[in-house]
């Protein structure tokens, strides 16, 4: 069995696995990490819930990130909605 994970950052998705698969440590899944990349690798420290030792991992498939839900994109689509309906009820007291 071979360990893939899901490296996310706010631009990127990396898909990684470890270069010395015989000593293959497990991952904490859902921490932070601290990563540097260095040609086709990246180099992981784990800080929180991990050893601290730094390993080298290969990069399999960059994407980008999904974009996160925008508030503010959902804040002008209400206000833009409100002022329609508001026009609607002025409109409608008009003799």
């Amino acid at each position: 069995m071979c360990p893939q994970y899901l490296l996310r950052t706010d631009k990127m998705d990396y898909e990684i696995r470890p270069l010395d698969l015989k000593h293959a440590t497990l991952l904490p899944v859902g921490t932070e990490g601290e990563f540097k990349i260095k040609d086709k690798n990246i180099l992981l420290t784990m800080p929180e819930g991990g050893d601290r030792k730094t390993r080298s991992y290969e990069v399999v498939s960059m994407n980008p990130a999904p974009a996160p839900p925008s508030e503010s994109v959902d804040s002008a689509q209400r206000s833009s909605d409100d002022r329609a309906s508001s026009g609607d009820r002025s409109s409608s007291n008009e003799p």
